[in-house]
């Protein structure tokens, strides 16, 4: 019952593992990701626990019933939970039913995903007392065998977790890690009703052999919600990489144009990150460098498929370039289907790739810089969203050396967002720019010291950079008289929130 209780454990918290990644494609990855499978998951096993201590009294046969409870939660992961597309199928209904309101569609989603989780939540709920029942048959040493047996369903939850996070979903991705959690259930249902080690070994083996076979059947890899991706692949483009990684699903399309051109694009979960071209990407550093008359040393965060070190590496003046990517999947993506088009700039003799978290880089790192420039993932995202915040332009600022520039795309054109980025950016820097020039992408550059706009102007040089007039004045003039803004703060990230329902808009416009 120990060892059962302890496998029944593991497989709960692999559900809650995956079920935390699985909401963030709907969600965003935010707290309604995360409260949604928390509220979930405790509401369930409440309610479980609740109606199993009501019940216990009626059951003749506890230990054929635990059995049960964890062979019905195995089944419902194996046929059920590894069925993502019929969640997203459900949210079509969800889109009709409560429009396009961000507070009902939220709501909406938060229903389903309860709903989505509640059959397995409120079995694991009563297997607790239920084992409770079966394991106690002194009342003198009750407490010692609660104890015993709460430590040990914990200690599997916190092994469940761990391979899950760590190991599971990274190598295997969601599916085969759901899939791995019903085995758990299985086997936990077998040391019970078996009590001979071979018979249970038996018993396994043939699960084992049938959830491979339905997983192979069913097909192995989950699918991809991108709206950019079906829309691609619906038209003629084709998947040519795709890899579970601990951020995301990691993939490329490629798909020709009328003139027979090859294009590709890479997404994470769907989000668009950069494609063939790359020239938003290339804009922002340009402007940048057009300052310096000297050789400097340039940190990129967010390298990307390698546009922004590309532009970077076209400067004399840069001296070496440290260029930080969080995501290794995307490293590989970006040397294997982007080199030839960045020039393999992630692999230049001057470039310096560091693929960790620039978070944590900027909090340890010593190093300081002429230049920084940022072109990560829009606000919305959890590992992204920091570095939007009025904290870390703080450390950012602490990292330029006299004299330094501070460069950070919007990513969304809506003026709110312009805005309360600027004037988070005006609580760090004495001077902050915005353009909008080449490709209408808001780019924002911050310093200490004033701008030479003519100076920028006459030292760009790439494709239509003779275009450039200057910093946008009038939009700059209308931010610095609108009382209306807010300051976006690690206590207060109001632009995660607002990046968070621009996805949502994104995915109801890729819905109709």
């Amino acid at each position: 019952m120990l060892a059962a209780m302890a496998l029944s454990g593991a497989a709960a918290l692999t559900y809650e593992t995956v079920s935390s990644k699985f909401f963030s494609y709907f969600f965003g990855s935010s707290t309604y990701a995360v409260s949604t499978m928390l509220v979930s998951f405790l509401f369930g096993l409440a309610l479980g626990s609740f109606l199993m201590s009501r019940l216990i009294k009626k059951i003749k046969d506890r230990r054929n019933f635990f059995a049960i409870i964890q062979f019905i939660i195995g089944a419902y992961a194996v046929l059920i939970l590894v069925n993502f597309n019929q969640f997203s199928g459900i949210l079509e209904f969800v889109y009709q039913v409560f429009g396009s309101g961000i507070f009902l569609l939220t709501l909406g989603k938060f229903l389903v995903g309860s709903l989505y989780l509640l059959l397995p939540t409120l079995l694991l709920g009563a297997a607790f007392p239920l084992a409770g029942s079966l394991l106690i048959k002194d009342t003198k040493r009750a407490g010692r065998d609660i104890g015993t047996l709460y430590s040990l369903d914990t200690w599997g939850a916190i092994l469940g977790a761990l391979a899950a996070g760590f190991f599971l979903v990274p190598l295997l991705g969601l599916k085969y890690t759901v899939l791995i959690g019903g085995l758990m259930n299985l086997m936990s249902g077998f040391l019970i009703v078996r009590k001979n080690v071979r018979e249970v070994s038996y018993l396994f083996t043939g699960a084992v052999v049938l959830v491979i076979i339905f997983s192979l059947l069913s097909g192995g890899s989950i699918p991809l919600f991108a709206g950019v991706n079906s829309a691609l692949t619906s038209s003629g483009g084709k998947v040519v990489f795709e890899k579970n990684s601990p951020y995301g699903v990691v993939a490329v399309l490629e798909w020709e144009d009328e003139e027979g051109s090859v294009h590709r694009h890479l997404s994470i979960d769907g989000r668009g990150m950069c494609e063939t071209g790359g020239v938003a990407a290339k804009e922002l550093p340009h402007m940048i460098l057009a300052n310096f008359d000297k050789p400097v040393d340039v940190l990129n965060i967010g390298a990307g498929c390698g546009h922004t070190v590309q532009a970077i590496l076209e400067h004399d003046k840069a001296k070496t370039i440290d260029a930080i990517e969080i995501n290794p999947s995307v490293v590989k993506a970006a040397r294997d289907y982007f080199g030839e088009d960045t020039g393999y700039s992630l692999d230049n003799e001057r470039t310096n790739l560091m693929v960790e978290d620039a978070v944590k880089f900027l909090l340890t790192t010593d190093k300081t810089y002429d230049a920084i420039i940022v072109t990560v993932e829009n606000s919305g995202v959890t590992y992204s969203s920091p570095l939007y915040t009025v904290d870390y332009f703080k450390i950012i600022k602490s990292r330029l050396r006299d004299g330094g520039i501070f460069g950070i795309i919007s990513i969304f054109n809506d003026y709110e967002y312009v805005r309360d980025l600027y004037r988070s950016l005006e609580e760090v820097f004495s001077y902050v720019y915005v353009t909008r020039e080449f490709g209408n992408i808001p780019k924002l550059i911050a310093s200490q010291k004033a701008l030479d706009v003519e100076k920028i102007k006459s030292n760009l040089n790439f494709p239509g950079s003779d275009t450039f007039n200057g910093f946008d004045e009038n939009l700059m003039g209308k931010i610095n008289n609108d009382p209306n803004y807010s300051i976006n703060t690690l206590d207060n990230p109001i632009l995660e929130y607002f990046g968070l329902e621009k996805m949502k808009e994104w995915d109801l416009l890729l819905k109709q």
